[in-house]
């Protein structure tokens, strides 16, 4: 049953790379925004007149996914190492997010001197809950399993 859980848990996860996950604004007025889905295959648009860069895919936004898709796939496995393959991959995940979210505002920051802001949005944040609570879930199955 709690790896049914984690596997919805683990969709989700996958779904919210759908919703905006950053927004770019000039003195407060929003100027773009984007969902982790774009920032994986480089289709945001950054406004030219604000910065020297063409879109691109984000490497960590890549590997977010890639974890959340192998989280998934080990919800469907049954076997000891799955266990260990669902934290691991909610565990990473949220490391990528974070390396993401660090890169990114170093890069709006140095390619606009500062005149930029960049805005997380609710699907950033959303995806770091959907990591933690397949990681908080799965060790609830162990810490249940080792009773």
């Amino acid at each position: 049953m709690i790896r049914k859980i984690v596997l919805g848990i683990f969709i989700l996860a996958i779904i919210l790379f759908l919703m905006p996950w950053i927004e770019v604004s000039c003195a407060g007025v929003p100027i773009m925004s984007t969902s982790g889905f774009d920032m994986v295959t480089g289709s945001y648009n950054v406004p030219t007149d604000y910065t020297n860069n063409t879109p691109q895919s984000e490497i960590f936004a890549i590997l977010a996914l890639i974890a959340a898709v192998v989280g998934l796939i080990a919800c469907i496995i049954r076997h000891k190492i799955a266990f260990f393959t669902r934290v691991i991959s909610g565990i990473a995940g949220i490391v990528f997010l974070i390396a993401l979210k660090l890169k990114i505002d170093k890069d709006i920051f140095s390619q606009s001197e500062g005149m930029l802001q960049v805005n997380y949005l609710i699907g950033y944040w959303l995806t770091i809950i959907a990591f933690v609570a397949a990681i908080v879930v799965s060790l609830i199955r162990k810490g249940r399993h080792s009773h």
